[in-house]
């Protein structure tokens, strides 16, 4: 049901090992305490609360919340295929996001401050293939779309914090819509909060980050080991 992770050192692409540790369990919620290890040293922290979609009980109130402004229309029958022509696939050079299909507005985001996206996996087609669940929101809310100018920078998530606010359905979504709204970047620092929602609008979950942004070269850290491991 929720997240919250602190990325105190540099993951790097190798062996890890991951430690869980009961917290509370209960018949409603249970919170675990995790860490992954690589080297010895912990290099991600974080508190998960779990819960039961199918079994929650309590009062729902229709807030009238929505977004706004509203997103460009989308054909996802055509999208794949580069067939709509209100979205385009532009280059995506971070690494993390080599498992994605991005797909953007063709007549630019609204605001400087705030893109939106429609996602799908890479090695998926258009009937058959990978589908979103939920215990793969953890990696879609940190593929939010970088513009390609910004690939000079490296990209390191100081603490993420996951809401999931409903089920997906078993059997997976092929679809995801992303808006992510950055209030303020300065001295390298950037928050991000971000929206995860299905095809018919539905909210999905609410992302939010500390992220600290840094040239990927030349930096004031040096080393070799700094510059190889991005997060």
């Amino acid at each position: 049901m929720t997240l919250h992770v602190e990325f105190t050192r540099r993951a790097q692409i190798g062996p890890a090992r991951v430690i869980i540790k009961d917290v509370k369990l209960g018949r409603r919620l249970s919170a675990v305490n995790v860490s992954l290890v690589q080297q010895e040293k912990e290099v991600i922290l974080g508190y998960i609360t779990r819960v039961n979609f199918d079994n929650e009980r309590g009062i729902s109130i229709n807030t009238g919340w929505e977004l706004y402004p509203l997103p460009y229309g989308v054909d996802l029958s055509k999208l794949r295929n580069g067939q709509d022509d209100r979205w385009v696939e532009p280059y995506q050079g971070l690494m993390s996001h080599r498992h994605v299909r991005t797909f953007t507005p063709s007549r630019g985001q609204y605001l400087t401050g705030m893109v939106d996206q429609w996602i799908c996996w890479r090695e998926a087609d258009t009937d058959t293939g990978a589908r979103f669940t939920n215990e793969t929101l953890g990696y879609v809310a940190d593929v939010f779309y970088v513009e390609p100018s910004f690939t000079i920078f490296s990209f390191a998530t100081l603490s993420l914090n996951l809401d999931i606010r409903k089920a997906l359905p078993s059997a997976g979504l092929e679809w995801l819509f992303m808006r992510t709204t950055m209030k303020q970047l300065k001295n390298g620092r950037v928050d991000a909060e971000i929206i995860i929602m299905d095809s018919i609008g539905e909210l999905i979950a609410v992302s939010k980050h500390a992220t600290l942004i840094q040239l990927n070269q030349g930096g004031p850290e040096g080393g070799e080991a700094e510059q190889k491991a991005k997060i």
